[in-house]
């Protein structure tokens, strides 16, 4: 037992023991490290309250007792992926693999390997994305050479930046005026992805930025992007009632500085 135990805790995956019960009888190092819960602070307690997220607890007990009755579990000894928690609360990706243990006493155990997918959801995650910037880029190209209305051209450019960042509604500011005189105008330019967002619009018609005042001014003024993550405590975002009323929780500003360049005309 000595042996085993020593080899569990050289094991690179979370190794977890779990009797028949539901409490835990093995925790290896890598667990701890996984989990944040120490060997001492884990065995013993109920796995399913321990690490398993609140959606698939009911799931997980009745797996536990499907076996006690039957002495058959569908899941056992096959790579699941699926989500864990932390001791933070926080839950990641995990890719586990369940293997039962009958016992000469007629009890049984089970011991499950346990892999952080965190690091290969992200790059999968990331490789998605630059994927569809590059169809996006593509598709603006190909409007570019069809020599669309510029209006129709803007329209379809902010379509595309809404779907590869998942915003729920975008718009078009523009600079008008010369030198100190300069402001941000509404273009009247949107991408609204549901039609409860459209008070957003009206009260943003009748609004006007300076340099550095507003979302829209602080991304003109930093000539880069902005960002707010909770639209709904910042007293100092001018729009946050309405925004307030019709879900829209957080916000980000980019400035595009650069000049569009001309269309390539093609003659037969």
């Amino acid at each position: 037992m000595e042996n085993l135990e020593l080899l569990l805790n050289r094991a690179l995956d979370a190794v977890i023991g779990m009797g028949s019960e539901g409490r835990v009888t093995a925790w290896n190092g890598a667990a701890e490290e996984l989990f944040g819960w120490s060997k001492e602070e884990a065995l013993g307690a109920v796995l399913g309250e321990l690490i398993v997220p609140a959606q698939h607890r009911e799931h997980h007990a009745r797996g536990l007792e499907h076996y006690n009755r039957t002495g058959e579990g569908p899941v056992l000894e096959r790579r699941i992926k699926i989500t864990a928690l932390h001791r933070t609360g926080v839950e990641f990706p995990v890719e586990l693999s369940i293997f039962a243990i009958n016992h000469s006493d007629q009890q049984h155990s089970f011991y499950a390997f346990v892999r952080d997918r965190s690091v290969e959801e992200a790059a999968h995650r990331e490789q998605e994305l630059r994927a569809r910037e590059a169809t996006a880029v593509m598709n603006v190209g190909q409007k570019l050479i069809e020599d669309v209305p510029l209006d129709d051209f803007i329209q379809f450019c902010l379509d595309e930046v809404c779907d590869i960042a998942s915003m729920d509604a975008g718009h078009l500011y523009v600079v008008r005026g010369e030198g100190s005189a300069q402001i941000l105008e509404p273009s009247g330019i949107w991408c609204l992805r549901d039609e409860r967002y459209r008070p957003v619009v009206e009260v943003t018609s009748r609004l006007q930025f300076k340099p550095g005042q507003g979302l829209p001014g602080r991304a003109w003024q930093s000539g880069g992007l902005e960002a707010l993550e909770n639209l709904i405590d910042d007293c100092k975002f001018l729009r946050r009632e309405v925004f307030t009323e019709v879900g829209l929780t957080r916000g980000v500003a980019l400035a595009v500085a650069a000049a569009m360049p001309p269309r390539p005309k093609f003659n037969p």
